[in-house]
């Protein structure tokens, strides 16, 4: 997941520099792309130590 969410970041930055998106744009994604690293980081740290 944490690969995956760093390819994302890539993708949005290469669209605002190739001027896909704008700069507001850009600040949107940027915040909500954010908000789900913290719920996988929090997600990592709640199943970290449990076995399926």
């Amino acid at each position: 997941m944490d690969v995956e969410l760093e390819v994302l970041r890539h993708f949005v930055r290469h669209a605002h520099a190739r001027r896909f998106i704008s700069a507001k744009r850009l600040k949107v994604a940027t915040e909500h792309i954010a908000e789900i690293g913290r719920i996988i980081g929090g997600l990592i740290k709640r199943f970290k130590g449990s076995r399926p």
